[in-house]
């Protein structure tokens, strides 16, 4: 698996795609944190809100993660590469795990080169230090279980769809409704039963609770249950595949 992963990341590394969506990542945080005049600007409000990073960040994971993963199996299913690459001495679960650690690990870069930007205005506003690293810690722990569950997502449907734009927007719409468009709905619907299932199915709700340090253990079951639910589909998609 560890050669599956190097492999990849020579992939992104050594072509433009790699830079390129680190780039796109961390521009569009820093435009809007820092530039545009909106609510999430740092600068502007005179103190580190750091939800508004954590709220900025899911919706350029919408777009970052597809455009990544479109490429995930689908070369390697069009150029018959995916036989090869079965009969080598690795298992499925491996394969997938190995494109899915390559991805995540790109992603993690992303995030890791933004935490200087707390750090920095943060002096530049006081001198005393208003961050608190725990919820820091488990702020980008959320996103981390969010990236996966879009990545798992986007590989899964790099399994079934054929062309790259496909799998962009397939998985796209998917990631979209997912953290978006089932919060909306629960929003719309006027009985609190059916507002508590949409919002507990959804990953919005999840993924804020953990973002600003609440640590309940539904959170983080709903994670797990996803990210294993998604793998299994996965690994059965191989199979199908071969």
């Amino acid at each position: 698996m560890r050669t599956l992963i190097i492999k990849e990341l020579k992939n992104y590394f050594y072509s433009p795609i790699g830079y390129i969506l680190i780039s796109f990542f961390l521009l569009c945080n820093s435009l809007i944190l820092f530039f545009f005049e909106t609510n999430y600007n740092f600068i502007k409000s005179n103190f580190i809100d750091l939800n508004s990073f954590f709220e900025i960040s899911p919706w350029l994971l919408i777009i970052i993660i597809p455009s990544i993963c479109m490429r995930s199996f689908s070369e390697e299913i069009s150029k018959g590469t995916i036989e090869i690459l079965i009969t080598k001495p690795i298992s499925i679960p491996k394969i997938l795990l190995g494109k899915y650690f390559s991805v995540q690990f790109l992603i993690i870069i992303c995030f890791f080169l933004c935490i200087p930007y707390f750090f920095l205005i943060n002096n530049i506003i006081t001198s005393d230090s208003i961050i608190d690293l725990g919820v820091l810690f488990f702020s980008f722990i959320s996103l981390i279980l969010l990236s996966s569950v879009f990545i798992l997502i986007s590989i899964c449907v790099s399994l079934k769809v054929k062309t790259q734009f496909g799998i962009f927007i397939i998985s796209f719409l998917i990631c979209f409704f997912d953290y978006y468009l089932i919060n909306i709905i629960s929003e719309l619907i006027d009985n609190k039963f059916l507002y508590n299932f949409f919002n507990k199915i959804g990953i919005q709700m999840h993924y804020k609770n953990l973002s600003v340090g609440i640590i309940n253990l539904n959170d983080i079951i709903y994670f797990i249950l996803n990210i294993f639910l998604l793998i299994i589909i996965g690994i059965k998609s191989i199979k199908k595949t071969i």
